[in-house]
This record gives C-alpha cells, structure tokens and sequence, in this order.
C-alpha cells in the first residue's frame, strides 16, 4: 500500500479514470467509490455513481461524453473524471488517515463480497433467504470453517440433501476469494 505516499507530492496535470485514482491511492475503483459516497462525495443515481454537485462545483470531477456507433451499442456513453484538483483533494483526505481508512474499506467489502458470494452460491443450491440473521443461523446449522495446512487459506463447507459442497475458498491475510465449483 505504498502506492500513495511513493506518489504523495507527485502532481497530475491531466485528468484521470476512477481506475487511476484508486490505483494511486492504493486500492480498487469499487473501493474507492464506496468510499467517496460514504463522504457524501458521490452519490449512487440509476446504479451509476455520480459526484454530487457541490463537487462538480468545485471542480473535482467532470462528466466526459463519449460517442459510441457499434454493433452492440449506439448512444452517448459518460465517464466521471477526476480532475488534478480533485485527485489531490481526495488523496488528502484519504492521506490524514491512509492505513486505517484503507484497511477498513478493504476489510468491508472482503467480508460483504464472501458473504454475497455465498449466498450466490446457495440460492443456487436452491436456498433462499429473506434476512442476513436467516442466512446465518442457517450456515451454523449446516457449515463448518476448515483451514488449510498451516496457510490462512480457508474454505467454508456446506452440507445438503447428503452431499458436501465447498462454497468459497478464501485467504484471511491478503483477504482473496479464490473461485470454486
């Protein structure tokens, strides 16, 4: 996670993807833009996340329209840019507590990704349920955590109609789902 002190007095004289300012700062787009709208930053409009206006005011972002005339599409797609002075305004924000507000988002998102995974997995399976406490009272009933050899690699079991299916496989130390049947 270096990434951003290594570029912290760096200055962009161009404008930048959502994908380059996470990457800077030291994490994922989807991260960081959960992130921006935790800050009331960006705003979540039609499943597309949208700086708020007061920050398109000050010049943080702007919307870059892009014609588009293909086989699959024929529109007008938009793409929100950060601005150099919106980069450096969220790196600073980030940066007064960089550790602890990255590992936190990071962590977050880990831990919700599994758990939609998860249940993914068991919909498929043909269980579905309405609440989160539902889905947990069930897997204690009918799942068990297993570690893998002295690695922090773990895989949660699920146990159904007389067979053993492994729902995830994940590492708690670099916080990575590896896929699974």
């Amino acid at each position: 996670m270096d990434s951003l002190f290594k570029n912290f007095g760096k200055r962009y004289n161009r404008n930048m993807s959502g994908l380059e300012v996470a990457k800077l700062i030291g994490t994922s787009r989807t991260i960081l833009y959960k992130f921006l709208r935790e800050q009331n930053i960006f705003c979540k409009t039609n499943g597309r996340n949208l700086p708020t206006d007061i920050y398109m005011r000050k010049k943080w972002f702007f919307i870059k329209e892009t014609n588009v005339d293909n086989e699959n599409f024929k529109g007008i797609v938009t793409t929100t840019m950060f601005t150099p002075l919106g980069y450096e305004s969220i790196r600073d924000i980030i940066y007064k507590d960089h550790d602890n507000i990255i590992h936190t988002l990071n962590n977050d998102s880990f831990w919700v990704v599994l758990a939609n995974k998860i249940r993914s997995k068991l919909s498929y399976l043909g269980r579905d349920f309405k609440t989160d406490n539902e889905l947990e009272e069930h897997m204690k009933k009918h799942s068990y955590l297993f570690t893998h050899g002295e690695t922090n690699n773990k895989s949660v079991f699920y146990f159904a109609n007389d067979r053993k299916y492994e729902l995830i496989k994940f590492n708690v130390d670099n916080l990575r789902i590896f896929e699974t049947c």
